[in-house]
């Protein structure tokens, strides 16, 4: 129910459905490589691009791997969006699944890398 596989979308955009699709990663994660029909969102332009969607639509998150959109999806669903998925692998397994002429990349975690958050922290909200 919370996650859509690569094909699957690809199907579903071919077909013109009207899907809404968030990208949840870095300014230069969307650079290198990106889903033309997706929307980055940051925490710019999170309440801006929220707030143009009805709580009906039908929502996917990308993300790199397929790690941090649950979080995300936790937090749209408890602002009342009610169709929110993930793209099952993220960004990276649908460029070996669905696009592959599309760039990929690595993070090294222990650089101490650290994703800017559009969800706020427990302790700061």
């Amino acid at each position: 129910k919370g996650a859509i596989n690569g094909k699957d979308l690809w199907a579903r955009l071919e077909r013109k459905e009207k899907i809404v699709l968030l990208d949840i990663r870095e300014y230069w994660e969307h650079d290198i490589a990106n889903i033309p029909e997706a929307t980055l969102i940051t925490s710019n332009n999170s309440e801006k691009i929220l707030g143009g969607l009805s709580l009906n639509d039908e929502i996917v998150l990308i993300d790199w791997k397929g790690e941090r959109g649950g979080s995300f999806l936790s937090w749209l669903s408890e602002k009342g969006f009610l169709n929110v998925k993930c793209l099952k692998g993220g960004i990276d397994l649908w460029a070996t699944e669905v696009d592959t002429q599309m760039s990929r990349y690595d993070i090294d975690e222990d650089d101490g890398y650290r994703y800017e958050d559009i969800v706020p922290d427990k302790d700061q909200e």
